[in-house]
């Protein structure tokens, strides 16, 4: 009976040894170097070169293993997973330590390769077999990760902890803030319509302590503040510039910050816009959708039909273009002399046939006509660069089998007139 309970009592102790994590079972190893064994043929040869380790510790936790491989080669492991490791790794090498030796090893398709043993006593390592330590080492993997699972948990809990500490320390809540103001970070020659316009916030508390959000070298949270702003449609860090001049009061873009944890924190700023960048604009049809039942690919789109009335801006600066699409006004654009507009109505390109194996092909879709464009352009216009495509889609290719489909037929070109008639606009 006493044999039995002695018996029981040692294999819940090498259950619960197995169970701990390499922290816990280096506790109080102070051993500076290590005799190497390389395993070859199944064997251990023992090497005549030490490698020099130092571990270092993070309070309870290994933090990391610095190896100097061959005595030269530094190679630093990490624990996988902080707070409760079953193993440092560097790349693909690993090491764990088991059995009062650390294993150098790889895994290959879940098959664990020991390239060294390593032992601060020469003598063990003539009595290691390799063999039943790549058993152990599976058995200690098992049983660990059970509570590797707990550890995991907590270590994403500490880490989301820390984040928002992290983000309270930078954040302005809580802070006692004298001042705030925008910082610009693109520059006017580089504003249009359709350009993004990059911006931070600065903010100064009562000791001169300066917050400042992460684009401009700080780490406080975009969402301390409420951002809103004319001329362009704000987001966080960017705005992007409106394709309606008569929605740009003033040619500029104003931005208006305010902090949501104190109630009279605002600060506004204005940057002129250049219109000095492309605008480009599409229209065309829609993709012919992949074949149905009947195995023909499906037509493209038509491109849309678009008129633009064209005049040089009052001040004779500027190209103002008003797009209309379908008959409706969609676009005020503005810009400097000789940039570009892009526009295009060009048709959908037709779907390709199904294949079909053992059969014929299915049939191309046919490409969608191009959208017909009118250009009414007053005869004292300069500077205009207006670029556009009209073309046809292309016809869907046919589908491959015992005799292939036929293509489908390219779409018709839309037609392009230019008016020179008296144009008067103003945004």
């Amino acid at each position: 009976m006493k044999k039995t309970v002695i018996l029981i009592w040692l294999m819940v102790a090498a259950l619960d040894l197995f169970s701990q994590s390499q922290s816990q079972l280096l506790k109080g190893f102070s051993a500076k170097e290590l005799w190497p064994g390389g395993v070859v043929g199944g064997k251990v040869e023992v090497k005549n070169k030490v490698w020099p380790i130092t571990i270092e510790w993070s309070g309870n936790d290994i933090s990391k293993i610095v190896l100097l491989r061959a005595g030269v080669l530094e190679e630093i492991h990490a624990p996988n997973i902080p707070g409760y490791p079953s193993y440092f790794y560097n790349g693909a090498n690993r090491i764990c330590f088991i059995d009062g030796v650390f294993v150098y090893y790889t895994t290959q398709s879940n098959e664990i390769l020991i390239s060294y043993v390593l032992s601060p006593d020469k003598d063990k390592l003539s009595s290691v077999d390799p063999s039943a330590l790549r058993q152990k080492l599976s058995e200690y993997f098992l049983q660990v990760s059970s509570q590797q699972n707990t550890a995991r948990e907590e270590y994403k809990s500490d880490i989301n902890a820390e984040k928002e500490k992290e983000k309270l320390a930078h954040s302005l809540k809580g802070k006692s803030i004298k001042s705030m103001e925008i910082v610009w970070l693109t520059n006017e020659s580089q504003t249009g319509m359709q350009s993004q316009i990059s911006f931070g916030v600065k903010a100064i508390d009562a000791n001169g302590k300066v917050f400042s959000t992460d684009n401009i070298g700080g780490k406080t949270p975009w969402d301390d503040f409420e951002i809103t702003c004319t001329g362009a449609v704000p987001g966080d860090g960017k705005l992007t510039v409106d394709t309606d001049a008569s929605k740009i009061p003033g040619d500029k873009a104003t931005v208006r910050v305010k902090s949501k944890h104190h109630a009279s924190l605002v600060a506004s700023s204005s940057i002129n816009i250049a219109f000095n960048t492309p605008v480009k604009l599409s229209y065309a049809g829609k993709h012919g959708c992949p074949p149905l039942t009947s195995g023909t690919g499906t037509g493209g789109g038509r491109g849309s039909d678009a008129m633009l009335n064209v005049c040089n801006s009052a001040d004779g600066i500027c190209v103002l273009i008003e797009v209309y699409i379908n008959g409706v006004s969609v676009h005020k654009v503005k810009l400097q002399k000789g940039v570009a507009l892009y526009l295009d109505i060009s048709g959908g390109p037709g779907c390709s046939g199904r294949s079909e194996k053992g059969k014929q092909g299915g049939k191309g879709g046919s490409g969608g006509a191009g959208g017909s464009l009118i250009i009414n352009k007053d005869p004292s216009t300069t500077g205009d660069n207006i670029i556009y495509y009209t073309n046809g889609g292309r016809g869907g290719k046919g589908g491959d089998g015992v005799i292939s489909g036929d293509s489908g037929r390219n779409g018709d070109d839309g037609s392009v007139i230019v008016n020179s008639k008296s144009i008067k606009l103003n945004f």
